[in-house]
């Protein structure tokens, strides 16, 4: 790797990753407070309707933002078109939105619904006016740039937040925290970028050119959008907004730590690596970046599912421990999706947004039997259990798709991951000894965290000296 090469991966890394773990720190920050103020049917309503802004923001971007940072000949004219096609069909997907409101909230039974999803919906106007400019700052590097701007926001956003649950606004302070980050974020966004749009410039061929790649990654990105929005669907409609609330507490939570691993690898791995993409280095690579997530997301996913008890005790109050059984299945089905995504980018690195379309048109197809299954039996365990059968088997398939781009097949996969598992097993044991000692839950998870870190480390010292060889040559 040259050296500018290096400068850039470091710099990279340094200031993505103290956005991802500051900004989920935030998170953290605002689901410990949030949750002893507001009760599991506040977070249950919004996330009734999560999934119209989900399928929302797919269409808003339309995959052009990837094919913008990802190729190479991209210029300011480029962008513009791709902003205004952002305006218009911003604007055009808000009229939408808020024209169905009344339909939504007849659909659930929940008559607030209707405010919610017509005052929520101004996000996608935020998200017009933020999705171009943050690529711009991506394509060209500034990761210094769009850090500030995600902390500064997520931080106001929070505090709004805050104050508005204290004030007894239940869920509209749920609302008014994107509201604000957003508002935030977009302001910022636009006065530390250096480029400034051309409106109302069109130009068929540009167009062509990006949409031909990002209309395959927009329909894997519904099919995606859909198929996970409809567990969402299923649970507002079989079951109370309590239910749901639990749900989407526990995937809030296994998300922040998907989002501080699979966001920093991404927003990294990306675009130093499609300068690469043809380098004969580019599957040893990805072969090590594969392996550094691994022992990253399987270890700490496993500990919260060890310890879901604690976690909720520390994070909620008593009223939340009905969420035990949620939060394991779904940090269990976490751990995949950090080497899933990685194994999908290396895809859409090389070019082959179509294989990526081909791939999780199979997953989702997968994914509704399952949900499907679970309608059937009117189970919510069951659903559980079925998400994280899919989550596995999402994963295998996308092993399998990307295994003749990165040299890294599926047999070869699974034999580093049993590799990772062996020091995991020795938890069951820390936990024994532990509680022992104290029944104090601070001190549990504290202790807990601290022996098994340490466990860890030596093991991938002892026995997988080579990957850290290997990411210390890069850094040096």
């Amino acid at each position: 790797m040259s050296e500018s090469s290096k400068r850039t991966a470091i710099s990279g890394v340094k200031w993505t990753v103290i956005q991802q773990i500051a900004s989920q720190a935030i998170s953290l920050g605002l689901v410990i407070l949030l949750g002893k103020i507001l009760s599991p049917k506040d977070y249950g309503l919004l996330g009734m309707v999560y999934f119209i802004f989900t399928i929302s923001n797919v269409l808003l971007d339309s995959g052009f933002s990837s094919s913008l940072i990802r190729n190479p000949s991209a210029t300011s004219k480029h962008f513009s078109v791709v902003f205004n096609y952002n305006l218009i069909m911003g604007i055009a997907l808000y009229m939408v939105v808020f024209l169905i409101a009344p339909a939504v909230a007849n659909f659930f039974s929940q008559p607030i619904l209707k405010n919610i999803v017509r005052i929520y919906g101004l996000t996608i106007l935020v998200g017009a006016f933020s999705t171009t400019q943050q690529a711009y700052l991506s394509k060209t590097l500034q990761f210094k740039s769009l850090a500030i701007c995600t902390l500064v926001s997520s931080l106001l956003g929070a505090t709004v937040g805050v104050v508005a649950a204290l004030c007894q606004l239940h869920v509209w302070s749920l609302v008014l925290t994107t509201l604000v980050t957003g508002g935030v974020n977009m302001v910022m966004l636009w006065s530390y970028s250096s480029w400034f749009p051309r409106f109302f410039l069109f130009d068929s061929i540009i167009f062509k050119l990006h949409f031909k790649f990002g209309y395959k990654l927009t329909i894997t990105n519904l099919i995606d959008g859909v198929s996970r929005s409809f567990v969402n669907i299923v649970l507002g409609r079989l079951f109370t907004p309590t239910i749901v609330g639990y749900y989407s507490r526990s995937e809030s939570l296994k998300n922040i730590i998907v989002n501080v691993i699979g966001n920093t690898i991404s927003k990294v791995s990306i675009p130093v690596l499609s300068s690469e993409q043809d380098s004969l280095q580019f599957s040893v690579k990805y072969k090590i970046l594969i392996d550094t997530i691994m022992y990253i997301t399987f270890p700490i996913f496993i500990f919260v599912a060890a310890y879901a008890r604690e976690i909720i005790l520390l994070i909620f109050t008593d009223e939340w421990l009905s969420m035990v059984f949620y939060l394991q299945a779904l940090a269990l089905a976490g751990a995949f999706y950090p080497v899933t995504s990685a194994n999908f980018n290396s895809l859409i690195i090389k070019g082959r947004s179509d294989l990526v379309l081909k791939a999780n048109s199979i997953n989702k197809l997968l994914l509704l039997t399952l949900i499907g299954l679970s309608v059937i039996y009117k189970s919510i365990t069951l659903l559980l259990i079925c998400l994280m059968v899919f989550a596995i088997a999402e994963y295998i398939i996308s092993a399998i798709f990307a295994a003749k781009f990165t040299n890294y097949p599926f047999l070869r996969q699974g034999k580093q991951i049993i590799k990772v598992l062996l020091p995991i097993l020795f938890i069951p044991l820390i936990r024994f000894t532990v509680t022992q000692i104290t029944d104090m839950t601070v001190l549990i998870l504290g202790i807990s965290s601290i022996v098994f870190m340490l466990i860890m480390m030596v093991y991938i010292y002892l026995c997988d000296r080579k990957l850290l060889n290997f990411i210390k040559s890069i850094l040096h």
